[in-house]
């Protein structure tokens, strides 16, 4: 998750003392006990990290008590305002609905791990039921408040709880949607997890997860100094209209301060970012799937496309905001389309990518 971002805190971490007076969430003396609790060595949030076996109520008690306290701060600039949010995933959420209306009129949808719901704001109407359920009560509660209102909230339910088998009539649901949320689990929560899948829902039942994974493909054959040159420019373009805006005074610099610091603590405490999270490799990930599902298809989804909006979710001015999606947007997302298809960003352990499967439960 903020995998630029923290690639821009990373100078600011290396050189800046902290001299905040923001509170951190979690002490350092705490990360340490509950990193020794579960056997882990701090790490430097850049490198690296591997996903351990067991975990336990030390380290889970840091995990949801970061999601509480940064559960709002995490909401900009990763849930994304509306408009911007809508601008990256429709896509691959349009697709998501495709895939579990293909043989059906009627489905009900369950997304394990959900955050603030936007993905089922996107996804429900009158033909898909959906509900969401996270162990937040903050992201629950920015769920259920950003569901009230709109034209499909009687099809959005939001349920706080930290098991599916909480959930009446899990064999009703159609399909499962996972959403960056297994790279906080480690080892054994996984196996657990999927086979609660496997007990309580149907053979046949959808399921549709994206994750952060660091891709098995690391060839640079086909990158030319063109895709460079691509890639140059989105940076100079994303840099560019945050000059501006600061200039302008409508960028939401104590936004940024406060995300950089909430990293730079993640890092002191030998964190990948919140307690608990370590992205994917691709093959541990499609490991996970064989055993329970049969793997459809697999895709990946922007990112620079992703940095310019999370860019864009610090400026304050709606009208500027709305310029920009409009017309620097779309080629923005065009030549990262492209990047990702010469597979520009597949290379280095460093640089994951957000990897969507289809996948149906054996």
């Amino acid at each position: 998750m903020l995998d630029i971002i923290k690639k821009i805190a990373k100078k600011f971490i290396s050189t800046k003392k902290n001299n905040s007076n923001r509170k951190p969430i979690i002490q350092k003396e705490e990360a340490s006990n509950a990193l020794q609790s579960v056997n882990r060595k701090p790490l430097n949030a850049f490198t690296f990290f591997e996903r351990l076996h067991k975990t336990n109520n030390i380290i889970d008690a840091l995990e949801e008590r970061w999601w509480n306290e940064a559960g709002n701060l995490i909401e900009d600039v990763w849930g994304l305002p509306d408009d911007l949010c809508l601008a990256y995933r429709e896509e691959y959420i349009i697709k998501a609905k495709k895939i579990f209306l293909e043989d059906k009129k009627n489905v009900k949808v369950l997304d394990l791990g959900c955050g603030t719901g936007w993905f089922g704001r996107i996804l429900a109407d009158e033909n898909v039921f959906y509900h969401g359920i996270d162990f937040s009560e903050t992201q629950i509660q920015i769920a259920q408040q950003k569901a009230k209102g709109t034209k499909n909230e009687a099809f959005l339910k939001y349920t706080k709880t930290t098991s599916i088998k909480s959930i009446e009539k899990l064999e009703e649901f159609d399909a499962v949607i996972i959403n960056a949320f297994l790279h906080h689990l480690h080892k054994e929560e996984l196996t657990t997890l999927f086979d609660d899948i496997k007990a309580h829902f149907k053979s046949g039942t959808k399921i549709f997860m994206m994750e952060p994974t660091y891709p098995t493909n690391k060839t640079k054959s086909n990158i030319t100094n063109l895709d460079h040159i691509k890639a140059d420019i989105t940076d100079s373009t994303i840099k560019a209209i945050k000059k501006q805006a600061i200039e302008k005074k409508i960028f939401d610099t104590k936004k940024e301060q406060d995300l950089l610091e909430l990293i730079q603590e993640s890092n002191e405490n030998g964190f990948f970012f919140s307690p608990k999270e370590v992205p994917f490799a691709f093959e541990e990930i499609e490991g996970l799937i064989s055993k329970y599902a049969n793997l459809k298809e697999y895709f990946y989804v922007g990112v620079n496309d992703f940095t310019f909006l999370q860019m864009l979710s610090l400026v304050t001015d709606v009208n500027f905001r709305k310029e920009m999606l409009e017309e620097i947007y779309p080629n923005i997302k065009k030549m990262d389309k492209e990047l990702i298809e010469k597979t520009f960003y597949f290379n280095g352990t460093n640089n994951y990518i957000f990897t969507c499967f289809v996948c149906v439960l054996k």
